[in-house]
């Protein structure tokens, strides 16, 4: 299983990112800061916790954990969007559909490239 290699210079560009937004925020008088700030810490956690179990799923080589981590990502994101989309009538069908030809046209494009290499 390969990684991704986070450099110290991509992590402060990320952090200087994030300074821009306080700082738009402090000088437009939005009072935005502490919420973003709590935001950055929240994805932070989140991302890592994911991350790991999302590298435990993977190292596992069970193509069903595979399969139920992808329904399981489809479903919640599918909930997620639904709930932001609740002004449109019957969108929970569109948007299970839609991430699931995303999900399922990026698996055909990995298998693709794996069996290309073999």
């Amino acid at each position: 299983m390969s990684t991704v290699n986070v450099t110290l210079g991509e992590v402060a560009a990320s952090l200087a990112l994030i300074a821009v937004a306080i700082a738009v925020s402090f000088w437009r008088r939005a009072e935005l800061e502490q919420d973003i700030a709590v935001a950055v810490l929240r994805s932070f956690l989140q991302l890592t916790a994911v991350g790991y179990v999302i590298q435990a799923i993977f190292d596992t080589d069970s193509l069903w954990l595979v399969g139920a981590l992808l329904v399981g990502m489809v479903s919640f994101g599918t909930w997620t969007a639904r709930g932001r989309a609740k002004a449109v009538p019957a969108a929970a069908g569109s948007i299970f559909l839609a991430l699931s030809v995303a999900v399922i046209a990026t698996a055909a494009l990995r298998a693709r490239s794996h069996f290309k290499d073999q």
